[in-house]
Protein backbone atom coordinates (compact mmCIF):
# COMPACT_ATOMS: atom_id res chain seq x y z
CA UNK A 1 0.00 0.00 0.00
CA UNK A 2 1.21 3.50 -0.89
CA UNK A 3 2.71 5.40 2.09
CA UNK A 4 0.21 8.25 1.86
CA UNK A 5 -2.61 5.77 1.60
CA UNK A 6 -1.51 4.24 4.93
CA UNK A 7 -1.26 7.68 6.50
CA UNK A 8 -4.76 8.62 5.40
CA UNK A 9 -6.40 5.26 6.21
CA UNK A 10 -4.86 4.80 9.65
CA UNK A 11 -5.34 8.44 10.63
CA UNK A 12 -8.98 8.40 9.56
CA UNK A 13 -9.49 5.46 11.86
CA UNK A 14 -7.35 6.35 14.85
CA UNK A 15 -7.04 10.09 15.40
CA UNK A 16 -10.63 10.86 16.46
CA UNK A 17 -10.63 7.96 18.94
CA UNK A 18 -7.11 8.75 20.15
CA UNK A 19 -7.80 12.40 20.80
CA UNK A 20 -10.97 11.63 22.70
CA UNK A 21 -8.79 9.89 25.29
CA UNK A 22 -6.90 13.07 26.14
CA UNK A 23 -7.72 15.09 29.31
CA UNK A 24 -8.21 18.90 29.45
CA UNK A 25 -5.53 21.26 30.72
CA UNK A 26 -7.36 22.32 33.82
CA UNK A 27 -8.19 18.76 34.98
CA UNK A 28 -5.61 16.19 33.75
CA UNK A 29 -7.74 13.18 34.73
CA UNK A 30 -10.91 14.24 32.87
CA UNK A 31 -11.60 13.64 29.16
CA UNK A 32 -12.37 16.80 27.16
CA UNK A 33 -14.67 15.22 24.58
CA UNK A 34 -15.95 18.51 23.11
CA UNK A 35 -12.47 19.58 22.00
CA UNK A 36 -11.43 16.19 20.72
CA UNK A 37 -14.66 15.49 18.86
CA UNK A 38 -14.30 18.71 16.88
CA UNK A 39 -10.64 17.99 16.18
CA UNK A 40 -11.37 14.44 15.11
CA UNK A 41 -14.08 15.40 12.64
CA UNK A 42 -11.90 18.09 11.06
CA UNK A 43 -8.91 15.79 10.89
CA UNK A 44 -10.99 13.21 9.05
CA UNK A 45 -11.94 15.76 6.39
CA UNK A 46 -8.33 16.91 5.92
CA UNK A 47 -7.05 13.36 5.54
CA UNK A 48 -9.89 12.34 3.25
CA UNK A 49 -9.01 15.24 0.94
CA UNK A 50 -5.34 14.23 0.94
CA UNK A 51 -6.21 10.56 0.40
CA UNK A 52 -8.39 11.27 -2.63
CA UNK A 53 -5.83 13.70 -4.07
CA UNK A 54 -3.06 11.14 -3.68
CA UNK A 55 -5.22 8.64 -5.56
CA UNK A 56 -5.28 11.15 -8.44
CA UNK A 57 -1.55 11.98 -8.41
CA UNK A 58 1.08 10.33 -6.23
CA UNK A 59 2.95 12.75 -4.01
CA UNK A 60 6.34 11.19 -4.78
CA UNK A 61 5.72 12.26 -7.60
CA UNK A 62 3.31 12.15 -10.54
CA UNK A 63 3.58 15.90 -11.12
CA UNK A 64 6.51 17.19 -13.18
CA UNK A 65 6.98 20.99 -13.17
CA UNK A 66 9.41 20.58 -16.08
CA UNK A 67 6.52 19.54 -18.33
CA UNK A 68 3.55 21.47 -19.64
CA UNK A 69 0.22 21.71 -17.86
CA UNK A 70 -1.30 19.56 -20.61
CA UNK A 71 1.21 16.74 -20.11
CA UNK A 72 0.72 16.88 -16.35
CA UNK A 73 -3.05 16.62 -16.81
CA UNK A 74 -2.48 13.53 -18.96
CA UNK A 75 -0.21 12.06 -16.27
CA UNK A 76 -2.89 12.62 -13.63
CA UNK A 77 -5.45 10.82 -15.79
CA UNK A 78 -3.07 7.90 -16.33
CA UNK A 79 -2.33 7.61 -12.61
CA UNK A 80 -6.04 7.78 -11.75
CA UNK A 81 -6.84 4.88 -14.08
CA UNK A 82 -4.52 2.70 -11.99
CA UNK A 83 -7.28 2.64 -9.36
CA UNK A 84 -9.17 0.24 -11.62
CA UNK A 85 -12.14 0.07 -13.95
CA UNK A 86 -14.38 1.81 -11.39
CA UNK A 87 -12.50 5.10 -11.96
CA UNK A 88 -12.61 6.94 -15.28
CA UNK A 89 -10.58 10.02 -16.21
CA UNK A 90 -11.40 12.29 -19.13
CA UNK A 91 -8.80 14.87 -20.19
CA UNK A 92 -9.61 18.15 -21.90
CA UNK A 93 -6.49 20.27 -22.29
CA UNK A 94 -5.36 21.12 -18.77
CA UNK A 95 -8.51 19.76 -17.07
CA UNK A 96 -9.30 16.25 -15.87
CA UNK A 97 -12.76 15.02 -14.92
CA UNK A 98 -12.53 11.96 -12.69
CA UNK A 99 -15.63 9.86 -12.05
CA UNK A 100 -15.85 7.12 -9.43
CA UNK A 101 -18.52 4.49 -9.96
CA UNK A 102 -20.69 3.66 -6.97
CA UNK A 103 -18.67 1.69 -4.43
CA UNK A 104 -15.29 2.35 -6.06
CA UNK A 105 -12.67 1.42 -3.46
CA UNK A 106 -9.51 3.51 -3.27
CA UNK A 107 -6.24 2.07 -2.02
CA UNK A 108 -6.93 3.75 1.33
CA UNK A 109 -9.98 1.55 1.79
CA UNK A 110 -12.30 4.51 1.29
CA UNK A 111 -15.36 3.78 -0.84
CA UNK A 112 -15.84 6.67 -3.27
CA UNK A 113 -18.74 7.64 -5.50
CA UNK A 114 -19.16 10.76 -7.62
CA UNK A 115 -16.83 13.09 -9.49
CA UNK A 116 -13.79 15.27 -8.91
CA UNK A 117 -12.43 18.00 -11.18
CA UNK A 118 -8.70 18.67 -11.49
CA UNK A 119 -7.29 21.84 -13.08
CA UNK A 120 -3.56 22.15 -13.84
CA UNK A 121 -1.81 25.47 -14.49
CA UNK A 122 1.73 26.70 -14.93
CA UNK A 123 3.00 29.16 -12.33
CA UNK A 124 6.35 30.28 -13.66
CA UNK A 125 8.67 27.31 -13.13
CA UNK A 126 6.13 25.67 -10.81
CA UNK A 127 2.78 23.93 -11.11
CA UNK A 128 -0.57 24.70 -9.53
CA UNK A 129 -3.15 21.92 -9.25
CA UNK A 130 -6.68 22.65 -8.06
CA UNK A 131 -8.83 19.69 -7.01
CA UNK A 132 -12.54 20.43 -6.59
CA UNK A 133 -14.77 18.08 -4.58
CA UNK A 134 -18.50 18.46 -5.26
CA UNK A 135 -20.42 16.34 -2.76
CA UNK A 136 -18.03 13.43 -3.35
CA UNK A 137 -19.44 10.47 -1.40
CA UNK A 138 -16.87 8.69 0.79
CA UNK A 139 -18.70 5.93 2.59
CA UNK A 140 -21.40 7.61 4.68
CA UNK A 141 -19.73 11.05 4.40
CA UNK A 142 -19.50 13.64 1.64
CA UNK A 143 -16.56 15.87 0.78
CA UNK A 144 -17.09 19.42 -0.49
CA UNK A 145 -14.56 22.13 -1.23
CA UNK A 146 -11.15 22.50 -2.81
CA UNK A 147 -7.56 21.34 -2.40
CA UNK A 148 -4.97 23.65 -3.96
CA UNK A 149 -1.48 22.21 -4.51
CA UNK A 150 1.64 24.17 -5.48
CA UNK A 151 4.96 22.54 -6.30
CA UNK A 152 8.24 23.49 -7.92
CA UNK A 153 9.79 20.01 -7.83
CA UNK A 154 6.86 17.56 -7.81
CA UNK A 155 7.78 16.03 -4.44
CA UNK A 156 7.31 18.93 -2.01
CA UNK A 157 3.78 20.29 -2.22
CA UNK A 158 2.18 23.25 -0.48
CA UNK A 159 -1.44 22.36 0.27
CA UNK A 160 -4.26 24.81 0.95
CA UNK A 161 -7.53 23.07 1.77
CA UNK A 162 -10.89 24.86 1.94
CA UNK A 163 -13.52 22.30 2.95
CA UNK A 164 -17.12 22.99 3.95
CA UNK A 165 -19.95 21.10 5.59
CA UNK A 166 -23.34 21.89 7.10
CA UNK A 167 -21.75 22.39 10.54
CA UNK A 168 -18.69 24.45 9.60
CA UNK A 169 -15.43 24.61 7.67
CA UNK A 170 -11.84 23.41 7.64
CA UNK A 171 -8.87 25.27 6.19
CA UNK A 172 -5.19 24.33 6.11
CA UNK A 173 -1.71 25.52 5.30
CA UNK A 174 0.28 22.30 4.92
CA UNK A 175 3.42 20.95 3.33
CA UNK A 176 3.49 17.37 2.09
CA UNK A 177 6.96 16.02 1.28
CA UNK A 178 6.90 12.81 -0.74
CA UNK A 179 9.96 10.56 -1.05
CA UNK A 180 10.45 6.98 -2.19
CA UNK A 181 8.92 4.80 0.51
CA UNK A 182 7.93 7.60 2.91
CA UNK A 183 6.26 10.97 3.33
CA UNK A 184 6.29 13.82 5.81
CA UNK A 185 3.41 16.11 6.77
CA UNK A 186 3.85 19.52 8.41
CA UNK A 187 1.70 22.58 8.88
CA UNK A 188 -1.53 23.78 10.41
CA UNK A 189 -5.27 23.38 10.13
CA UNK A 190 -8.13 25.44 11.52
CA UNK A 191 -11.50 23.84 12.23
CA UNK A 192 -14.48 26.16 12.67
CA UNK A 193 -17.49 24.15 13.76
CA UNK A 194 -20.60 25.03 15.77
CA UNK A 195 -19.16 28.41 16.75
CA UNK A 196 -15.88 27.03 18.09
CA UNK A 197 -12.42 27.23 16.51
CA UNK A 198 -9.91 24.40 16.96
CA UNK A 199 -6.29 24.52 15.76
CA UNK A 200 -4.25 21.51 14.66
CA UNK A 201 -0.48 21.53 14.18
CA UNK A 202 1.27 18.68 12.35
CA UNK A 203 5.00 18.52 13.06
CA UNK A 204 7.39 16.17 11.22
CA UNK A 205 4.78 13.41 10.94
CA UNK A 206 6.66 10.66 9.06
CA UNK A 207 5.01 7.58 7.57
CA UNK A 208 7.01 4.75 5.98
CA UNK A 209 5.75 2.30 3.40
CA UNK A 210 4.39 -0.93 4.94
CA UNK A 211 4.18 0.60 8.46
CA UNK A 212 0.83 0.49 10.27
CA UNK A 213 1.21 3.96 11.83
CA UNK A 214 3.59 6.95 11.69
CA UNK A 215 6.98 6.32 13.28
CA UNK A 216 7.80 9.88 14.34
CA UNK A 217 6.37 13.37 14.64
CA UNK A 218 3.41 14.78 16.51
CA UNK A 219 -0.04 16.37 16.22
CA UNK A 220 -0.99 19.17 18.63
CA UNK A 221 -4.66 20.06 19.16
CA UNK A 222 -5.60 23.43 20.72
CA UNK A 223 -8.92 25.02 21.64
CA UNK A 224 -8.77 28.05 23.90
CA UNK A 225 -6.46 27.16 26.80
CA UNK A 226 -6.66 23.42 26.13
CA UNK A 227 -3.65 21.93 24.30
CA UNK A 228 -2.94 18.24 23.77
CA UNK A 229 0.01 16.66 21.89
CA UNK A 230 0.08 13.17 20.43
CA UNK A 231 3.63 11.90 19.74
CA UNK A 232 4.47 8.95 17.50
CA UNK A 233 7.61 6.90 18.27
CA UNK A 234 9.67 4.22 16.53
CA UNK A 235 7.67 1.62 18.45
CA UNK A 236 4.29 2.93 17.29
CA UNK A 237 4.13 0.99 13.97
CA UNK A 238 4.47 -2.39 15.73
CA UNK A 239 2.69 -1.68 19.03
CA UNK A 240 0.13 0.99 18.14
CA UNK A 241 1.24 2.93 21.22
CA UNK A 242 1.72 6.72 21.28
CA UNK A 243 2.59 9.21 24.01
CA UNK A 244 -0.10 11.77 24.87
CA UNK A 245 1.02 14.93 26.69
CA UNK A 246 -1.18 17.55 28.32
CA UNK A 247 0.53 20.21 30.36
CA UNK A 248 3.01 18.39 32.62
CA UNK A 249 1.21 15.06 32.33
CA UNK A 250 2.13 12.34 29.81
CA UNK A 251 0.76 8.87 29.36
CA UNK A 252 0.82 6.06 26.81
CA UNK A 253 -2.30 5.37 24.76
CA UNK A 254 -2.85 2.44 22.40
CA UNK A 255 -4.33 3.33 19.05
CA UNK A 256 -7.40 1.38 17.92
CA UNK A 257 -6.59 -1.64 15.74
CA UNK A 258 -7.60 -1.80 12.05
CA UNK A 259 -7.17 -4.68 9.64
CA UNK A 260 -3.96 -6.52 10.57
CA UNK A 261 -2.57 -3.52 12.48
CA UNK A 262 -0.81 -3.00 14.79
CA UNK A 263 1.68 -5.46 13.32
CA UNK A 264 3.03 -6.68 16.68
CA UNK A 265 -0.37 -7.73 18.09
Amino acid sequence: MHTRDRLALASLLVIPALLSACPPEESPDVVDTSTTDRAGAGTVEVLEALAVSDALFAFDPTLDPGQSAELNAAAIAEHTRMIGSCATAEVSGTSVMVTFASGCTLRTGLSASGSVTVEVARAGAALDVLVTFDALALGARTLDGTAAFHTSDGASLGVELALTSASGSVSTSLTVLGTTGAMELDGTATIDRDGTSTALSFTDVVWRASDCYPSSGSVTVSTGRVSQTVTFTSATPSTGTVTVTQGRTSRDVTLPAYGSCPAGV
